[in-house]
C-alpha cells in the first residue's frame, strides 16, 4: 500500500481533495468554519502580504512553478530509461488538489445568497423595472466625464484598491468572508483575454484578479469588483455581479454609481430583448459605443470557451453554469427585498 502511495501520490491527492470537497458540501458550516475562515483565511492573507512586499509578483511566481511542474515529467531522467507514464497523471492530481486548496474549495461553502438566508426559490418576486432603472441612469449621467469614462485608460491603482475596500466592505456589513486586501491585474492592451472569450478571469494561483485593458473604464469598473468578489470567496458569477454592482452603488462616486445602474441595465436589456422599450438617444448613442468596441476584438473561440467555462462551473455545482450570469437581476431584487425585510424588522423590533 505504501508503494501505491508513492507511486500514485498525485492521483490520491486529487481524490483526497475530491472527497475533502463532498465532505464540505454535505456540511457548508463545517466547510465555512474550516476552510474559509480557517485555511483561506490564510491563505488571502499570505496573497496579500505576497503582492505588496514581493519584488516579484505572484503570477510570475506561480507561471514559474507551474512550468516546472508541466515540464518535468517529460525531462526527467528517468522517463527515458524507464517509462513513467505516472508522473504526468501525477502532476496533473497535484494541480488539481493545489487549485482546491488554494481557492476551489470556496465552491462547497455557503454562498452569499445562503449566508444571508435567502431562497430564490421560497417565494415569488417582482423583477427590478427596467424603466426605473432607465430613469436611475439618466439622473446619474450628467455626473460623468463621457470622453473617460468611455475611454480605454487602465484603473489608476488607487482605484483598484478602492474598490477592493468598497467590495470588502459590502461583505463585512454582512458578515460575509473580507479577510486580506484583494487586488486586480489589468493586462496589456493585447486583448488576448478577449480573444478567449473572457472578460475578466479571477488566477487562484496568484491571488489576483485580472482583467483585459481594451475594454472601456465603464466596463474595467464593473468587471475589476467583479473579480475582486471572487478573491474574496465568492464563487457563483451572478453573486459576483450582484456584490459588484452593491459595492459601486454604496460608493460616494457617481461614475461608479452610473457604471453599476449603466451595468444592470443591459442585462434587464438582455432579458426584455424582444419587448418595445423606448431609450433616450444618449443611451442608444453609449450602447453603440459599446457594440463597436465589442466589434474590434471578437473572441477566437467563443463558443469552445463557454463551453468549457459552463463544464466547468457545472462540475463544481454551480447548476446554472454559465446561466448563472444571467441570474445578477434576479439575485438583486431578492437581495433588495431581503433588506426591505430586514429594516422593517429592526424597526418594528424599536417600536
Amino acid at each position: 500500500m505504501k508503494r501505491l502511495l508513492t507511486t500514485y501520490f498525485g492521483v490520491f491527492l486529487a481524490l483526497f481533495a475530491f472527497i475533502l470537497f463532498q465532505a464540505f458540501s454535505c456540511f457548508p458550516a463545517f466547510g465555512e468554519a474550516v476552510y474559509r475562515q480557517g485555511i483561506y483565511r490564510a491563505i488571502r492573507n499570505i496573497w496579500s502580504g505576497i503582492n505588496s512586499h514581493f519584488f516579484l509578483s505572484a503570477d510570475l511566481v506561480f507561471l514559474f512553478v507551474f512550468l516546472v511542474m508541466m515540464l518535468n515529467p517529460f525531462f526527467s531522467r528517468s522517463l527515458f530509461h524507464r517509462p513513467k507514464q505516472y508522473r504526468i497523471i501525477n502532476t496533473l492530481g497535484v494541480f488539481i488538489a493545489y487549485f482546491y486548496f488554494i481557492w476551489g474549495f470556496n465552491y462547497a461553502c455557503p454562498s452569499f445568497m445562503q449566508h444571508l438566508n435567502i431562497g430564490m426559490e421560497s417565494q415569488q418576486i417582482e423583477s427590478i423595472n427596467i424603466d426605473a432603472q432607465i430613469d436611475r441612469c439618466n439622473k446619474l449621467r450628467p455626473f460623468i466625464n463621457t470622453d473617460q469614462h468611455y475611454g480605454s485608460e487602465p484603473l489608476a491603482q488607487k482605484e483598484v484598491e478602492q474598490l477592493s475596500q468598497l467590495v470588502a466592505s459590502v461583505l463585512k456589513q454582512h458578515q460575509f468572508f473580507h479577510y486580506g486586501e484583494a487586488s486586480v491585474r489589468q493586462l496589456s492592451s493585447s486583448a488576448w483575454l478577449r480573444k478567449l472569450g473572457i472578460a475578466g478571469i479571477y488566477m487562484p494561483f496568484s491571488g489576483a484578479g485580472n482583467v483585459d485593458l481594451t475594454y472601456l473604464r465603464h466596463q474595467l469598473l464593473f468587471t475589476t469588483a467583479h473579480e475582486l468578489a471572487h478573491a474574496y470567496g465568492v464563487t457563483d458569477e451572478g453573486e459576483a455581479n450582484l456584490i459588484a454592482y452593491i459595492a459601486l452603488m454604496q460608493s460616494n462616486n457617481r461614475e461608479y454609481q452610473f457604471s453599476a445602474s449603466f451595468t444592470l441595465f443591459r442585462y434587464l436589456r438582455y432579458e426584455d430583448a424582444n419587448e418595445d422599450i423606448t431609450l433616450p438617444q444618449w443611451m442608444i448613442d453609449d450602447l453603440e459605443i459599446l457594440k463597436e468596441n465589442s466589434a474590434r476584438y471578437p473572441p477566437l473561440f467563443g463558443e469552445l470557451s463557454e463551453q468549457i467555462n459552463d463544464l466547468y462551473l457545472k462540475t463544481n455545482g454551480l447548476e446554472d453554469g454559465v446561466d448563472s450570469y444571467q441570474s445578477f437581476p434576479m439575485k438583486l431584487a431578492y437581495y433588495q427585498n431581503y433588506l426591505r425585510s430586514v429594516n422593517s424588522h429592526k424597526k418594528n423590533s424599536t417600536k
